[in-house]
């Protein structure tokens, strides 16, 4: 028991497909950028920049310290990387991460053409294909790196946005893959 981490870059669906492995599963799912809002009063996401990303690290892993007191198992969708002013992307320390209670990691990729339109979609906002390209990387980098280090095993699975998505992650996360 444990959190079970989603991770992907900006725009790729964690939240959509968390929703569906949520009832499909009937384990509850948080977004780290929620949990670490509630902690701050603010809303999160609005230009995807972290001023201080080790402090809200300090508020994420306490939050999950909370929400496991309630919940022993839960879904939780992050990221290993995030991008800095400039679109520049910036790795989250993986000893903060360590410390979160991942048991296993899903990382969702998709071809970053889906990812600019999907963003260009839901924040109104047009990230050039080079910066998501360039996280993307450093996304999956970081995953592989994270797994080597800590053994939480790792799924990198592909979007496809069809239900075969789903039916695909429920067996990584019931043992099957």
């Amino acid at each position: 028991m444990g959190v079970i981490f989603i991770a992907g870059c900006y725009g790729v669906g964690k939240s959509t497909l968390l929703e569906k492995l949520s009832k499909e599963t009937k384990i509850p799912h948080f977004s780290a950028g929620m949990l670490i809002s509630e902690n701050n009063q603010e809303l999160y996401g609005q230009n995807k920049y972290v001023a201080d990303k080790k402090s809200n690290q300090a508020i994420l892993i306490d939050r999950i310290e909370q929400k496991l007191k309630s919940f022993p198992q839960f879904f939780l969708d992050g990221h290993f990387c995030i991008f800095k002013k400039g679109n520049i992307p910036d790795i989250l320390p993986l000893d903060d991460l360590a410390q979160m209670h991942f048991e296993k990691i899903l990382l969702l990729e998709a071809e970053v053409e889906i990812l600019q339109q999907n963003l260009l979609n839901r924040d109104k906002r047009k990230y050039s294909l080079q910066n998501i390209s360039a996280l993307t990387k450093k996304e999956h980098h970081q995953a592989e790196l994270f797994s080597k280090q800590t053994g939480v095993p790792l799924y990198i699975h592909h979007m496809q946005y069809d239900g075969d998505d789903e039916k695909k992650i429920i067996k990584f996360l019931t043992g099957a893959v």
